[in-house]
């Protein structure tokens, strides 16, 4: 989305390393004292102060040397809006921390973690292609589950690239959307872009280039309920988010593509668009799969954990086509030569800022 949601950024960052006046000394040790503690949280209001956020949080799994997980921490820097009042991790009137954001992109993993697991249960083959399931897109019909995942599908990026879509989001941001109203811009585009020169509904023939489209996630929520018979939302929740979850963790993840409940809306941290101001409770039917998680730091690190570092979310075998997938585009922080993917002896950060 091409909107500017300046103040509301996530950071999913795979070593304390990544802060390079700090991570090098910190990666080497196992366990934190207050001198650790320290080195943390000034590394943290560094970095607030340096791009000038209004708040941030911080969660951290240090390495460990004989291989257990060591406790998540969280530190916190500035303050949840733009008036200053409330200092960031405040307790709000119901008892709960004021510490979730949106997740943005890192909600993909979810989804891929869910295709992946249907893998596993062979309701589905990475190779399989669009035509198969969603046979009214002709035009994508030879495009491949595995060229979904790992953007490499070449088909039009709706939420980025489309001027219409754009203006029609900005006019009304709590507008609820549906899969096949958003693939509709993509699918009838006629626009050409700086990343999509060619226009039309394909950019490039699947797998002969890399061209990040939200729209490759959104067809692979469409698939999902074509398979399972339920709702994306439905499936993301019997899989992963809460203690209701077949996986039984993460209490404080939600999938949002619609109205706040009031008890996540009282742990929101604000954010806010430069030219249509506070956009905190957005619709964000319009990212989906793609991108309407909110979350902590805290879980997200547990997240990651259990993703790349245990069988919990996924068997071997998936969880190796995922580091693949992955691995598509060498830019990519995650890849980090696969050593993230199945030691505890490297810490473990996720920051996040608004």
């Amino acid at each position: 989305m091409t909107l500017n949601f300046s103040a509301k950024i996530f950071l999913f960052i795979i070593a304390l390393y990544a802060i390079p006046s700090h991570g090098d000394e910190i990666n080497k040790i196992s366990s934190c004292d207050s001198t650790c503690m320290t080195k943390l949280q000034q590394a943290l209001d560094s970095t607030r102060s340096k791009y000038n956020v209004i708040g941030a949080q911080m969660s951290v799994s240090l390495p460990s040397r004989n291989g257990n997980l060591r406790p998540i921490r969280t530190f916190y820097s500035g303050h949840i809006d733009s008036t200053k009042n409330t200092p960031m991790g405040s307790i709000n009137r119901r008892g709960k921390p004021i510490n979730l954001m949106g997740d943005g992109s890192i909600t993909k993993s979810f989804t891929a973690a869910i295709i992946l697991q249907l893998e596993s249960e062979n309701k589905i083959k990475l190779n399989d292609t669009l035509g198969k399931y969603l046979p009214q897109y002709s035009d994508w019909s030879s495009v491949t589950i595995r060229q979904l995942l790992n953007m490499t599908a070449g088909i039009f990026d709706y939420s980025n690239d489309s001027t219409a879509f754009e203006k029609k989001l900005a006019s009304n941001i709590y507008q609820q959307w549906s899969p096949e109203e958003l693939i509709k811009f993509s699918y009838n585009n006629t626009e050409k872009s700086e990343n999509c020169p060619k226009g039309g509904n394909t950019c490039f023939a699947p797998g002969a280039g890399y061209y990040y489209s939200n729209a490759d996630y959104i067809l692979l929520e469409m698939i999902i309920s074509k398979i399972t018979g339920h709702t994306f939302e439905q499936e993301i929740y019997d899989r992963l988010l809460g203690p209701s979850s077949r996986l039984g963790r993460l209490n404080n993840t939600y999938y949002v593509p619609d109205t706040y409940p009031a008890g996540i809306a009282l742990r929101m941290v604000r954010r806010y668009d430069p030219t249509l101001g506070d956009i905190t409770f957005m619709n964000m039917s319009w990212a989906g799969p793609a991108g309407a998680n909110i979350s902590n730091t805290a879980d997200l690190v547990d997240w990651a954990r259990l993703l790349f570092q245990t069988r919990e979310v996924l068997p071997e075998q998936q969880s190796n086509m995922l580091t693949q997938l992955i691995c598509a585009d060498k830019k990519i922080l995650l890849c980090l030569e696969n050593r993230f993917n199945t030691q505890a002896n490297h810490a473990l950060l996720v920051m996040a800022w608004g």
